[in-house]
C-alpha cells in the first residue's frame, strides 16, 4: 500500500487527472453544442478526434526520440 504520504500524492495526481479530464470534456461538449447542426456536430467531433491523435503521435514520437 505504501506509507500515508505515498497515497496521498498518488491520490492527488489521480484527482488532478480527473480534474484535468473533466475540463476537456465539457470544453468539447460546449464545442459540440455550439454547433447549429447534426452534421456539423460530427464534422466537429472528427477534427478534435483529428486533433487528440495528432498530439497523440506528437507525444509518442517525443518519447520514442527520448529513449534512445
Amino acid at each position: 500500500m505504501g506509507n500515508p504520504d505515498e497515497v496521498g500524492a498518488r491520490y492527488a495526481a489521480l484527482m488532478r487527472e480527473r480534474a484535468r479530464r473533466v475540463l476537456v470534456m465539457q470544453s468539447i461538449r460546449a464545442s459540440l453544442q455550439e454547433q447549429p447542426s447534426v452534421r456539423a456536430v460530427i464534422t466537429c467531433a472528427r477534427r478534435w478526434v483529428a486533433d487528440v491523435l495528432r498530439a497523440a503521435d506528437e507525444v509518442a514520437k517525443s518519447k520514442r526520440e527520448h529513449r534512445t
